[in-house]
């Protein structure tokens, strides 16, 4: 997804994720170590650590909350369900392109496009 600030968004969207992930720590604010004992199970069965948990941006002025950090994905996810039942957003997927709005103000916050079956 591209935000319409021009930055790259650069998530993946994921509705089968049960929480947004980033693979790394950049962009992501106030960090903390991750103490739980959960892991992330990928397509393959394979259970990966997480390592810490924190805050993303997805525009000026909304933040996502609860991202966990783990360093042995190849992409970042953002959970589809998870950030529409926590802002006004609609989700729409068309052919070859997803878009996020914000339901109250009309404005796309966020357009994808697909890549290789995957919406980015």
């Amino acid at each position: 997804l591209t935000i319409n600030d021009p930055q790259d968004f650069g998530w993946l969207v994921d509705t089968g994720a049960t929480t947004h992930m980033k693979r790394d720590t950049c962009k992501l604010k106030n960090i903390s170590p991750y103490f739980g004992y959960d892991t992330v199970v990928v397509g393959n069965g394979q259970r990966i650590p997480i390592t810490h948990i924190g805050q993303a941006d997805i525009s000026p002025n909304h933040s996502i909350k609860d991202v966990l950090h783990v360093p042995c994905l190849t992409k970042d996810l953002v959970y589809v369900s998870k950030l529409t039942n926590d802002f006004p957003y609609d989700f729409k997927v068309t052919s070859g392109r997803c878009t996020l709005k914000d339901r109250m103000m009309g404005i796309v916050m966020a357009i994808g496009s697909e890549q290789g079956g995957l919406y980015a």
